[in-house]
């Protein structure tokens, strides 16, 4: 069983289907009676098309052609967040910041360098410190 791929639920039509084979091939000799009466009891209480495979597997029947193959699965994906509204209210709050520590600095308030560092560290983040792989 190929754990990457989920069972795919058999329809009423693939169950016919299967039974008209199993008829034609029990016509032409290559199946008993008891063999189809069997066949078709299991092909009309099965769930999933995997469960129908084995009723034809001994048959020369181009089973890919017949039954539908297992579905395939996309790993799913996270959604993608527009955050650009973060990522430009964090450069203004950082140009607000390094202006007002020149003012404060120009004025001799305090020292400006560690503010201009925090300003620096905000404004020069470009991504907001998330990595994306591709």
């Amino acid at each position: 069983m190929d754990f990457d791929r989920p069972p795919v639920r058999a329809s009423d039509k693939d169950r016919e289907r299967v039974v008209e084979l199993l008829r034609q091939h029990t016509s032409e000799g290559r199946l008993t009676i008891e063999e189809y009466e069997q066949r078709v009891e299991t092909a009309y209480a099965t769930k999933t098309v995997a469960e129908l495979r084995p009723l034809l597997a001994d048959l020369p029947v181009p089973l890919d052609e017949v039954l539908p193959a297992a579905a395939v699965v996309k790993p799913a994906r996270a959604p993608e967040h527009s955050d650009g509204w973060v990522r430009y209210a964090m450069i203004a709050a950082a140009v607000f910041l390094m202006l007002g520590a020149l003012v404060a600095a120009s004025r001799g308030v305090f020292a400006v360098w560690p503010l201009l560092l925090i300003g620096i560290f905000v404004f020069g983040g470009g991504s907001g410190g998330r990595r994306r792989h591709h």
